[in-house]
């Protein structure tokens, strides 16, 4: 059975530092993994404190080694209010 990307996951991370190192992670193998099947990578962001958590992504993808292609990305703003 192939696994479903698009499952509702909940991560609980004990520090503000860990959420940002955490996120990083789950995004890198996500894009890696959908630019590897499709070519595209598509991301839904809400705001809030998320832009914060975000800023060093680019850092990171760099450390692993692992290019981005941020012109296949299709990023989705959501506001939930």
């Amino acid at each position: 059975m192939e696994e479903n990307d698009h499952q509702a996951r909940l991560f609980i991370a004990p520090t503000k530092t860990a959420i940002i190192t955490t996120l990083s992670n789950l995004i890198i193998q996500s894009c890696h993994r959908a630019l590897q099947r499709s070519n595209i990578f598509t991301i839904a962001l809400s705001g809030g404190s998320l832009p914060t958590f975000l800023q060093g992504l680019p850092d990171a993808f760099s450390r692993t080694n692992i290019d981005p292609q941020w012109d296949k990305w299709h990023v989705l703003l959501a506001d939930e209010r």
